[in-house]
């Protein structure tokens, strides 16, 4: 059977296989695994939605933009 493309959410054990594969590459290329956490900002103008950003961070470094 051919592969398919299908647009959904991906669920959670299919968000938590592909995380460990980034692992995993990671570390087979001497990369060791860090945490990362998840933000999310919201701008509003008195009640009414302006626009929001979401990213990841893993330090105080880098903030990696996200959907």
């Amino acid at each position: 059977m051919p592969l398919q493309l299908i647009e959904r959410d991906i669920t959670q054990s299919e968000l938590e296989r592909m995380n460990l594969g980034f692992v995993e590459h990671g570390l087979e290329h001497g990369v060791e695994p860090f945490v990362q956490t998840r933000y999310g900002y919201a701008v509003v103008d008195e009640g009414r939605f302006v626009g929001c950003i979401c990213g990841l961070t893993s330090s105080d470094t880098w903030f990696n933009i996200t959907g």
